[in-house]
């Protein structure tokens, strides 16, 4: 606060004084202050007259981009949740009904909208593209996206509602949320938004040590060209966690395996080359279908990758649970399609903060795709060559 003061403070004639606060710091000050109103009220109380001057008018300021009508907002935003979490849910059984009758084919066509990486270039697009497909109710289309086109310098938060017995996260505002909503950092952390090469601490230039990394930001980049578009589109925390950000890693997963680690040729070569082509027939392999993410075949292996959003807060670490109900998944396709001579299964974390390459059983294995070297910069790992050309022990 005292340097805000000391370094942004104008004077003018007649005694009159300005301080001026850039946009970060707003945010930052909002922050603070709630955790002091929430903490430690009689801190505010002890500001100098300029440091209260300056929390009088950041409130000012964040109330302009508060939500209007706010308790029509909470209305609309746990009517949102409900109406996706309700078709949804009528989704994951048709998925369960396709597994057992391989007719029941239109989730196939629902489910590839859904993960259209059009979505991360043109939200409006995709949201066309899905109203032009006639198979999906109005209101869950709806339900995706919150519209921020008024007030661009609006910051997210989350807040919790209850209703009809089911607990929600819906999009709140500084004022009454109860934390900020992560889904930018989420969706494109900072670490890969830039090839900038930057500053050792002894200033010399830090040169990019693995060819993998300039590939990385290329295809962020190509993925998400334009990240500011989603401070207009917002997705609902619904959305976001259970579709969008899932769509994301499992977009740049399929890419990365045919444009880096197959080169970037098309299929055909890639299977007279080097023996593999991605599995799509789901109408003869119907049960199959979302058990894994992504599926390949080479001379009669089948390769069985499930993309995870593994949380920061685990560790980078999977349950026994999630690796128990990985490895029963494994084993039902063993049983249903005796023709592969060999499966095996990977569970692939976009990145962590370093490199991991576990083996749970002979088929079962995990891993990140991307990790981070000692100045930050994203590098690739081996796990996906390991997994897809094992070594002969």
């Amino acid at each position: 606060m005292q340097a805000i003061g000391r370094s942004e403070r104008r004077d003018f004639p007649n005694q009159m004084g300005k301080i001026f606060v850039n946009e970060e710091t707003r945010k930052n000050l909002v922050n603070f202050y709630r955790y002091l109103e929430r903490e430690e009220p009689n801190e505010i109380r002890k500001f100098s007259v300029n440091n209260h001057k300056v929390y009088l008018s950041v409130q000012e300021e964040e109330n302009k981009r508060a939500i209007n009508d706010y308790d029509e907002h909470v209305y609309h935003e746990t009517n949102a949740s409900l109406n996706f979490q309700n078709f949804r849910e009528k989704m994951l059984d048709n998925i369960e009904t396709f597994h057992q009758d391989k007719t029941a084919f239109a989730i196939t066509k629902m489910w590839s909208a859904l993960r259209d990486p059009v979505v991360f270039k043109e939200p409006n697009r995709y949201l066309q593209k899905l109203r032009e497909l006639k198979l999906f109710p109005d209101e869950f289309i709806d339900s995706l996206f919150y519209s921020n086109a008024e007030k661009l310098e609006f910051t997210p938060y989350l807040v919790s509602v209850k209703e009809d017995g089911k607990k929600f996260q819906i999009i709140s505002d500084s004022i009454n949320g109860e934390k900020i909503y992560p889904y930018q950092k989420r969706l494109y952390p900072e670490s890969i938004k830039t090839n900038a090469q930057g500053y050792d601490l002894e200033g010399n230039e830090i040169g990019l040590l693995d060819p993998s990394s300039n590939l990385i930001y290329s295809l962020y980049n190509e993925l998400i060209p334009q990240p500011e578009i989603f401070n207009t589109y917002i997705p609902r925390p619904h959305f976001f966690y259970d579709m969008l950000y899932p769509s994301l890693t499992e977009n740049f997963a399929e890419r990365w395996i045919k444009d880096v680690v197959f080169k970037g040729k098309d299929w055909k070569t890639i299977k007279d080359k080097d023996g593999f082509e991605p599995l799509l027939d789901f109408k003869k392999y119907h049960k199959l279908y979302e058990r894994f993410d992504l599926y390949y075949i080479k001379d009669n292996t089948l390769f069985c990758i499930d993309v995870k959003a593994w949380s920061v807060a685990s560790g980078n670490r999977l349950s026994n649970q999630m690796l128990e109900k990985t490895q029963n998944k494994l084993n039902t396709i063993v049983s249903d399609y005796p023709e592969f001579n060999a499966v095996r299964g990977l569970l692939l974390n976009l990145h962590a903060k370093q490199e991991k390459n576990n083996q749970y059983s002979p088929i079962l294995f995990s891993g990140n795709l991307i990790y981070f070297d000692r100045y930050n910069i994203p590098v690739e790992s081996n796990i996906l060559k390991d997994f897809l050309f094992p070594k002969e022990k």
